[in-house]
């Protein structure tokens, strides 16, 4: 079966898939965004401040986001199988159990605040951070309730409602942090505090939406998701909890990889730390396509793994590595052909344009690699493999890329073998980044020949038979 045969097979299944979720993530990215131009606004001090609150909370939630995943996971796969019973019931234990890690990681984050020193932050930085994650960490148990119900939906192929309501959050974010933080609209001027309280708020409405939806919309209104309540049951919450705690750490740890980059890279100067910058935010909004196609490719994966269907599945996963593959080759040429061009959108700084732009061509190199190995993951994820995928990356990241990074770069070594830095300077970084998530695309695509098509019965799942 040819690849692009299978590719025109799929995308009538996977666009209505992908297409929403491809809008989600930009919405979330443009949110994002929106905080860090207000903030500015605000000034130098209480934009560091931000700074410094996104990246002690956000990893928090994100390990939540990565445990509470695996409903989405069961979902499909119980969807797949026309079992409503298991899928209203996985999704409410999803719920329940994101209330329980909502409420630890508001915990967790008011523990942080209290001891921003520790973190490197300025004293002129400290107070104006606690407001904003004080104000904040209200919303994150909403936030994390909410992940339980729109997994529900996405898992039984309902993506684009949720999305609309993603972009509505995303509005009324914005309006209520250019009214609270500025005092506009009549609200009072609460500057990071209600920063940090409009994403609460935020949070909160995208949960009351998604309840009022799955309460009385036309599709999920009869399977009485809210009348047929299960309180929280143990076994259901740790059978989640299991399966997702190797994407909590994975997503988790994916976070921290990249901080301890920046600090190595930040002994280089301010122009080579702005440089890295430039080009991780490039990165990173690349990657949110690839991203939200390996998130539908978890959602068809699942939905045919739960189904049983061995050759829709195998022709489902052809057609969406193809569609991953493309689009990793159109990134490459975006970048090698216009590098300059995106550095200096985000600079005029003539010392940090070129060394940005030689960053985004090394980056160009691993484009195809990323998108392959990110759609991998969602694929394998959709069959329930989590663990074995997890210790992959982790182990090539940690064990490969961080060291051979530090070398490349230039950084000190014992008995004087270290490079120069005119060689490859902070690209070595880079180099290495290319070079780490080639492998571990490598490593994934052998995971996913060897279980659905050399020894497909391989993956041990116990809450769902296996379908080979």
């Amino acid at each position: 079966m040819s690849c692009f045969f299978s590719f025109r097979k799929e995308l009538p299944f996977i666009f209505p898939l992908f297409g929403p979720l491809l809008v989600s993530q930009y919405a979330q990215i443009g949110l994002g965004a929106v905080d860090t131009a207000m903030a500015a606004r605000l000034g130098t001090v209480e934009l560091g401040s931000v700074a410094v609150g996104v990246a002690l909370w956000m990893p928090v939630y994100m390990f939540t986001i990565g445990i509470v995943y695996a409903s989405l996971i069961l979902v499909s796969q119980h969807n797949g199988a026309g079992d409503d019973d298991g899928t209203r019931f996985t999704a409410q234990q999803g719920a329940w159990l994101g209330l329980l890690l909502g409420l630890l990681s508001a915990g967790l984050v008011y523990l942080l605040s209290l001891r921003i020193d520790l973190f490197g932050a300025s004293a002129e930085m400290i107070l104006p951070a606690q407001e904003y994650l004080r104000a904040l960490l209200w919303g994150l148990p909403f936030g994390s309730m909410a992940l339980g119900l729109r997994f529900y939906c996405e898992g039984q192929n309902t993506v684009f409602p949720v999305t609309v309501m993603i972009l509505v959050m995303v509005g009324l974010g914005a309006f209520l942090n250019y009214g609270l933080m500025f005092g506009n609209f009549g609200l009072p001027a609460l500057g990071l505090y209600g920063c940090g309280l409009a994403t609460a708020l935020s949070m909160a409405c995208f949960f009351c939406m998604l309840c009022l939806y799955v309460r009385f919309s036309p599709k999920f209104a009869p399977k009485g998701f809210f009348r047929r309540i299960s309180l929280p049951d143990p076994r259901g919450m740790l059978r989640i909890f299991k399966l997702g705690l190797p994407l909590g750490f994975g997503a988790t740890s994916e976070f921290l990889i990249f901080s301890v980059i920046v600090m190595f890279i930040s002994t280089r100067g301010a122009a080579a730390t702005a440089a890295h910058q430039i080009a991780f935010t490039c990165m990173m909004l690349l990657f949110a396509t690839p991203a939200a196609l390996s998130f539908a490719a978890s959602i068809r994966v699942g939905n045919l793994y739960g189904l049983g269907d061995r050759q829709a599945l195998r022709q489902a996963i052809t057609g969406i590595l193809t569609l991953s593959g493309l689009l990793g080759l159109a990134f490459t040429l975006v970048l090698l052909l216009n590098a300059n061009g995106m550095a200096r959108a985000f600079s005029d700084d003539a010392a940090v344009i070129p060394l940005a732009a030689s960053i985004l061509q090394v980056a160009a190199f691993f484009q195809f690699a990323d998108a392959m190995q990110v759609c991998l993951n969602g694929t394998l994820r959709g069959a329930g493999d989590t663990t074995i995928p997890f210790v992959m990356t982790i182990v090539t990241y940690w064990l490969f890329c961080l060291p051979s990074g530090y070398a490349l770069s230039g950084m000190p070594l014992p008995f004087n073998l270290t490079l120069s830095q005119d060689f490859l300077g902070i690209r070595g970084w880079w180099v290495a980044l290319t070079i780490s998530i080639s492998l571990v695309a490598i490593l994934l695509a052998f995971r996913v020949y060897s279980i659905f098509w050399k020894v497909p019965n391989t993956i041990e799942n116990e809450h769902t038979d296996h379908i080979f």
